[in-house]
This record gives C-alpha cells, structure tokens and sequence, in this order.
C-alpha cells in the first residue's frame, strides 16, 4: 500500500476519535485510543505516526473546540436544571397527595363519628336514616362525594357486624370450650334465645352457620399458630380411631368366636385374634396405641362372653 493511502488510513482512524480529541491534545495520553486498531499499524513509524497525529491536530479549530466545550457544559447544566424540576414537581405532587389524603381521612373521621351516634344496627339502609343525618354538620362539613359517604356508611356496618360477630364467637367459645368438632345443628338448639345470637340479625338464620364455619377455621389457625393444633388432632384422631376399632371388633367373627369357645382349660389365642385383624386398616391405626387396642379386645371379648352366644358358633369364620 503506497505511503500516502497508509496515511489516509490512519488520519481516518484519527477522525472517528474526534470527539476525543481537542486541538491541544498529546499524543502520549491519546495514542491508546488507537493502540487497539489495525488502522494504528500501518503506519509503522511510532515517530511517523506521532507526525500524522500532531498534523491533524492543527485541521482543529481551536474557538469552535471552545464552543464545543460551552455548548457540553450548557447542555449539562440543562440536564441539571430538569433533574431539579422533576425532583421538585414529583415533591409537590406528594405534598399535594398527603394534603388531599389528610383531608379525606379527616372528612372519613367526622362521618364516621356521626354513623356511630345515629347508626346502632348493621342492618341499617341508607335511605331510611338520610334525612336525619343530612340535618347535622358533618354530613356536609366531611366533604366526601355521595358515593364517598356511601363507601363510609358501608364500612361503618361492616364494623358493626364485626362486632356482632366477636360478641357471637365469645358465645360460641362458652358452649364449644377447646374443641372443634361440633356442628353448628348440634350448638343451636342452646344459643337460640342467646342475645348474641339473635343480635346477628334478622338473617342469622342463614348468616349464623357462615359465621360459625369462619370461627371453626379461625379456631383451627389458631391452634395451628399455637402449637396446640397436633394436640388437638390427636385427640380427635384418637376418639374416632377407637370408636372405628370398636366397630371392627363387632364386625369380626373371629372375635366372637374366639370368645365364645373359651373355657378354663382353653385360653383365649390372643396372637391368633390378632392375626385375624391384622388385614384391616382399622386395626392398623390402632398400631400407635397398642395398650389401649389389647384393652378394646378384652373389653369386647368380655362382653362377649357376658352376654351369651347370639349366633351359631358353626358359621364360616372371617380371619
């Protein structure tokens, strides 16, 4: 490649870096701009290349590299100024929101004070109680819209029935004590002329086996919190996996066989009882209560014997 195409090269090397460049730059600060260019190695002179750089140098206009500068640090200063304006806007529209969230939350305060002198039920509509509120102050003195009134006249029976409803769980927690496997069918019966519960309304028939779902469900994320749940289920799970073996028991006509054969002379097989239970999984479950299983077995064959045979000893036996 001629001399002058290689120096072609590198002067357009030069010029892509010009906004890196001033006309009073040094070579030996700027050259690793270029150092990484194939561009850079074709002039092979380091002293050449210094020339060229120096050379091109001088094609910069010294006043308009000033303007250049100027113009950097006016945009710079622009930016500046429209980051502080945006600050200051984004604050005065916070401002603006907390003042207008006070103002609400005062006009929430009077409206409610004035819901709670004059509304008493959560069965209440609106409508029937509007004209006497509308007569004092705070009805227009609170400035919410219609429908912002109408949101705090909601929210206020929502708490009224929330009341009612603790009072009717305190109620429940009288009758039911500790446990949760009642049905609501099994407490009415009790409750029914209870002033909490007839203070649910006149929809607690219907409100009433909803509320005492929730308070189950409450019961049950209480003990689960506490620690006390796997108690509780324990003791639950133990309740009904006797009455489930008891019935196993009856179902089984080895047992009854077994018992009803015994004499003085022939001790009951209690390994042979137990193998023929063994297939059942209502006996399984007992496995966590071996004690109290064996006690169920010779209660039931006890019984058995106590009673009399009621059924030919003769018939096909199920082990």
């Amino acid at each position: 490649m001629p001399t002058a195409e290689r120096e072609n090269v590198f002067l357009a090397m030069l010029k892509e870096k010009r906004t890196q460049l001033t006309y009073d730059s040094s070579w030996r600060e700027s050259k690793s701009l270029f150092e990484n260019d194939p561009r850079y190695l074709v002039i092979r002179s380091s002293s050449h290349r210094e020339d060229l750089f120096y050379e091109y140098l001088r094609t910069l206009d010294p006043e308009r590299e000033e303007r250049r500068r100027r113009e950097r640090e006016e945009q710079s200063l622009r930016d500046r100024e429209d980051a502080v304006r945006r600050q200051q806007h984004s604050r005065m529209r916070e401002a603006e929101s907390e003042r207008s969230a006070l103002v609400h939350e005062e006009g929430v305060r009077l409206l409610t004070s004035l819901f709670v002198q004059y509304v008493k039920s959560h069965e209440t509509r609106l409508a029937d109680v509007i004209d006497e509120l509308s007569r004092d102050a705070r009805w227009k003195d609170c400035g919410l819209s219609d429908e912002g009134r109408e949101n705090v006249f909601r929210r206020h029976l929502s708490d009224l029935f929330e009341k009612r409803k603790n009072a009717f769980a305190r109620m429940l927690d009288e009758y039911m004590g500790p446990y949760i496997n009642l049905r609501w069918e099994d407490i009415l019966p009790n409750v029914r002329d209870d002033p909490r519960f007839v203070q649910l309304g006149a929809n607690r028939d219907a409100d009433a086996p909803r509320v005492f779902e929730e308070y189950i469900q409450e019961k049950v994320r209480y003990y689960i919190d506490s620690f006390l749940f796997p108690l509780l289920i324990c003791r639950m799970q133990r309740i009904r996996a006797i009455a489930a073996f008891k019935e196993l028991l009856k179902e089984n006509k080895y047992v009854y066989y077994a018992a009803s054969v015994e004499t003085k002379a022939t001790a009951i097989d209690n390994a042979a009882i137990h193998e023929a239970l063994k297939s059942d999984n209502r006996y399984l479950v007992m496995d966590a209560l071996p004690e109290e299983r064996q006690r169920l077995i010779d209660d039931e064959i006890e019984h058995i014997q106590r009673k009399g045979p009621d059924r030919p000893l003769g018939q096909k036996l199920e082990k």
